[in-house]
């Protein structure tokens, strides 16, 4: 085409710039849920170590036992004290949330009959053993009174001896009496009845196994003011020489469990602190199957004055009792 003035124009140039072939779209999320399941999975891992290393070998049998399929639970079985514990709380009585064991459960729990015929058998040949020991016990202080009253010098020993049978074994307690004393007034050295009758029970007891436990006892009057030496003492050294007087009759030391003085805590005659009879000794022959002891059985050693075998006896100057 001819331009303004007879010039031909130039022509026109279009450039078509088309899209190069590139990256395609996007892959989506799906990588996010594989990274997502790998981390879930390693906190798993993890968590399952730390317990491993954490816990008893108990703690892990409840983790077990509380997944495995074999245990049925009931709706209440979610409320436990812990994960580690293994236990359950149960709700309630009120509660509305409050149900009733699963039968299974209970069961599992109740001894089967072969368990409660063993703990019958049991408690029987408990039963019979005591019984045998108890009468065994009875024959001995039959034997002892016997030999006591042969003996020559020992008439009245009623009004010297006392024989009990306690839930811990025989008892035999050898008092003082209205002109008959085991101990010289505050002395701690036998008087001759004292040795003979300890001779005498210490020949019928020496072939025996059962332990022995040595009481003193002492009536309530008081020594002189300002003393060092008292009740708990002369019952302490009094229940020392009744053990040296065993073991020269032929008793094993090993027998010998306990030595203890109870002062005037524990008199006979409660009534009068100060009859003759509180002054006495105890000589326990303990059951060779003692049944398990009830609280009043057991010694308060806060109280006892509980003394060495090898302490001697004190002779020093004090008040009569």
């Amino acid at each position: 085409m001819a331009g303004k003035g007879g010039a031909q124009a130039k022509p026109v140039i279009i450039v078509r710039k088309r899209g190069g072939h590139g990256h395609g779209g996007h892959h989506g999320g799906a990588w996010k849920v594989a990274y997502a399941d790998f981390v879930t999975a390693m906190m798993a891992f993890f968590l399952l170590m730390w317990l491993l290393g954490s816990t008893t070998d108990n703690q892990r049998k409840g983790i077990a036992d509380f997944f495995a399929d074999r245990i049925p639970l009931s709706p209440a079985s979610g409320g436990g004290y812990g994960i580690l514990d293994g236990a359950m709380e149960p709700f309630p009585g009120d509660s509305p949330f409050a149900t009733a064991p699963h039968p299974a459960l209970e069961a599992a729990r109740q001894p089967t009959s072969e368990q409660k015929a063993e703990d019958a058998a049991a408690d029987d040949a408990a039963d019979r053993l005591a019984e045998a020991e108890t009468a065994r016990l009875k024959a001995l202080e039959d034997d002892i009174q016997a030999e006591l009253e042969v003996q020559a010098g020992f008439e009245n020993l009623d009004g010297n001896l006392l024989f009990e049978m306690t839930p811990d074994g025989l008892r035999i307690q050898i008092f003082d009496s209205d002109g008959a004393a085991m101990f010289p007034r505050g002395s701690a050295t036998p008087e001759t009845r004292l040795d003979a009758i300890v001779a005498t029970i210490a020949g019928l007891i020496r072939p025996l196994a059962n332990g022995i436990v040595i009481t003193g006892h002492t009536d309530g009057h008081p020594f002189a003011h300002g003393s060092d030496y008292g009740n708990w003492e002369l019952s302490a050294d009094r229940a020392n020489a009744a053990r040296r007087l065993l073991l020269a009759g032929g008793v094993a030391p090993e027998r010998i469990h306990r030595v203890e003085g109870l002062a005037a805590r524990e008199p006979l005659v409660p009534e009068d602190a100060l009859d003759p009879r509180n002054r006495r000794i105890a000589l326990t022959l303990l059951r060779t199957a003692p049944p398990e002891p009830g609280p009043s059985s057991k010694p308060n050693l806060n109280e006892h004055a509980v003394v060495s075998p090898d302490r001697s006896p004190a002779t020093a100057d004090r008040h009569k009792e």
